[in-house]
């Protein structure tokens, strides 16, 4: 572990690191550091606190724990920059999101490409058979587009209602969050179990 901080100490232009080795299932600290840097402590928008203990018990905490902190090159070059916390997560630590340019709207053509995910259900032989069917008399490619088409059309659907589900627990979750009433919090914690089942079963469709 030491060699490795050394070199990503000598990468990252940094003088002086420590490193804590492992035991056993605890994990190693790398602590860096420059002599002397200027620099800023990034300000972010959104819920104000990124890690809470204890949510729904008389002992439960909330910290603003987690921070950036930018060197003056980095602002001169990212003027723009925001941090965000994302704040709905089934995690203690919420996810801080840094957009280090002003975004713009492009609009994209977006290419049709078949998931393999599609043949774990049985529905997508069946979209494939039956649009090859009707599309009988046209010319080979042409059939080919025309499944891709329809089966994309399915599969968004499909998608979609992994999408739509996690939105909906993600709202219920933020409309909830902070609250200390006892309806509040088992909302909050029942949407929480519910976001990392369907999570669950998103990995397992797309793996």
């Amino acid at each position: 572990m030491t060699k490795r901080v050394e070199k990503v100490k000598e990468i990252i232009g940094f003088e002086g690191a420590f490193t804590v080795e492992t035991q056993g299932h605890s994990g190693g600290l790398a602590f860096l550091w420059m002599n002397k840097k200027e620099a800023t402590i990034l300000s972010y928008k959104g819920y104000p606190y990124t890690w809470e203990s204890g949510y729904g018990t008389h002992k439960w905490i909330e910290i603003r724990l987690d921070r950036a902190l930018v060197s003056n090159s980095f602002m001169h070059q990212f003027g723009e920059a925001k941090l965000t916390n994302m704040k709905i997560t089934t995690s203690d630590h919420s996810p801080i999101l840094l957009e280090p340019f002003t975004s713009y709207n492009v609009v994209r053509t977006k290419q049709i490409r078949f998931e393999n995910a599609w043949l774990r259900d049985p529905m997508c032989g069946k979209i494939v058979e039956e649009t090859w069917q009707l599309n009988h008399g046209k010319p080979f490619i042409e059939k080919i587009s025309i499944t891709l088409e329809t089966l994309a059309k399915w599969g968004k659907e499909v998608t979609g209602c992994f999408r739509n589900r996690i939105q909906q627990l993600k709202r219920v979750m933020y409309c909830t969050k902070g609250r200390k009433d006892e309806y509040s919090v088992k909302l909050y914690q029942d949407s929480s179990s519910k976001l990392m089942e369907v999570y669950s079963e998103q990995e397992v469709f797309w793996r």
